[in-house]
């Protein structure tokens, strides 16, 4: 459809292209668990809820009209997400916490995918569908930072998902903050697409082709109308 929507609305059908991808991410996430996490992490176990999280969209593929596309950017996520087993939530990119970049992503990530259901399951405007992208986005990081809390109350902080030592004040309202962004940037890249498909130049139609039915239908009437004078 567009150059976010890789491929047409048929390449929701290309199961096996999704299968692999779903195949390919869950070996690499196993091998992550059980060989790269160090003995006593949390994400010795991860493979065990990242799994499941690949095959969702997989098995949903035909409600959410997923595309190999965003496919592939959701698994990175989950990925960038689980790097964390080589220490690096506890480090700086280019000066920014790598935590950051994590949420900032998963927004566009799910801001893509959002937007394309709705598109294609809700009657809205273009401003409306925007909003209700960028809304959405926010209130699934919401809920996600309170499982991430709930964690901490049972498990305790050393097993806990939020820790509460020795990290930055508003972690999570930056990351919330991230989370917007990132849907942000999501619902730009579909306008700034459906508006370079529109500026693209249409191949006129040749000149020899048939006339359209409505057309030739209406003409076909014309000497009845004529007639009945």
């Amino acid at each position: 459809m567009t150059s976010i929507e890789t491929g047409t609305d048929r390449a929701v059908g290309r199961d096996p292209a999704l299968r692999w991808i779903a195949v390919t991410a869950s070996a690499v996430f196993v091998v992550m668990s059980l060989v790269v996490a160090r003995p006593g992490s949390n994400y010795r176990f991860s493979f065990l809820f990242l799994v499941p999280i690949v095959w969702a969209p997989y098995l949903l593929r035909r409600r959410i009209f997923l595309l190999p596309l965003h496919y592939v950017l959701f698994v990175l996520a989950l990925m960038l997400h689980n790097l964390g087993a080589f220490g690096l939530y506890q480090r700086a990119v280019m000066g920014l916490s790598f935590d950051i970049y994590v949420h900032f992503y998963f927004g566009i990530v799910g801001g893509l995918m959002l937007h394309r259901y709705l598109e294609h399951t809700v009657v809205l405007t273009r401003w409306q569908l925007r909003v209700a992208v960028v809304l959405l986005i926010i209130g699934m990081g919401a809920i996600h930072e309170l499982v991430e809390w709930f964690s901490t109350l049972i498990l305790g902080p050393k097993n806990g998902m939020l820790k509460t030592e020795g990290v930055y004040e508003f972690d999570t309202q930056r990351d919330m903050f991230d989370n917007l962004m990132g849907a942000i940037v999501a619902v730009s890249l579909y306008a700034w697409s459906r508006r370079a498909r529109r500026a693209a130049p249409v191949n006129p139609a040749p000149a020899d082709a048939a006339p359209a039915a409505e057309n030739s239908d209406w003409r076909g009437e014309a000497p009845s109308l004529q007639s009945g004078r």
